[in-house]
């Protein structure tokens, strides 16, 4: 998203942050800033910042899967597969039908060698028409982490050629 935006798009990624940063101003606790701020520190790889913003969201809303997901995808960046599985199951036990979080938590089994289970998990996700290029995107997350590159760029494939349905580019 950061890498390859447009002029247009960058001044509404700019105007949004900057409303975020002031109603973080006004109002600390604020839903929306601390998830549009951290989530703009997650893009720009601010991992001790979007942490402590996403440490501070589920503390407010702990009762948010979202949160907890999102906290665990900063783990992620920094290959701390432990404490993201951990975050994962948080987040799935508040809401265990959660395809975005079964598929994030699925690419976190294969980082840590469990294709088994992480296949396993990819296979329980119901294939409906909105999920599937997603899912297939991270069926070629875990091929390329089995090291199966043909499998990958198959799943690859197939997800970019249905990419209009993503809500976002950003993988």
């Amino acid at each position: 998203d950061v890498a390859e935006s447009n002029p247009q798009t960058d001044k509404e990624m700019e105007d949004r942050l900057r409303l975020a940063q002031e109603i973080m101003r006004i109002d600390p606790d604020d839903p929306f800033a601390l998830l549009t701020v951290s989530y703009y520190a997650y893009l720009s790889e601010n991992h001790q910042l979007c942490r402590d913003l996403y440490q501070r969201y589920i503390e407010l809303y702990p009762d948010d899967a979202a949160g907890w997901n999102n906290l665990a995808l900063s783990y992620k960046r920094t290959g701390e597969y432990l404490e993201e599985e951990k975050l994962y199951r948080i987040a799935l036990a508040l809401e265990p039908g959660n395809s975005n979080t079964k598929n994030n938590l699925a690419v976190n089994l294969a980082h840590q060698g469990r294709y088994g289970e992480a296949h396993q998990l990819m296979n329980e996700l119901k294939s409906d028409p909105e999920e599937i290029p997603y899912a297939e995107l991270h069926r070629a997350k875990i091929a390329a982490a089995e090291g199966k590159q043909g499998r990958a760029y198959r799943h690859l494939k197939k997800a970019l050629s249905l990419v209009e349905r993503l809500d976002t580019f950003h993988h």
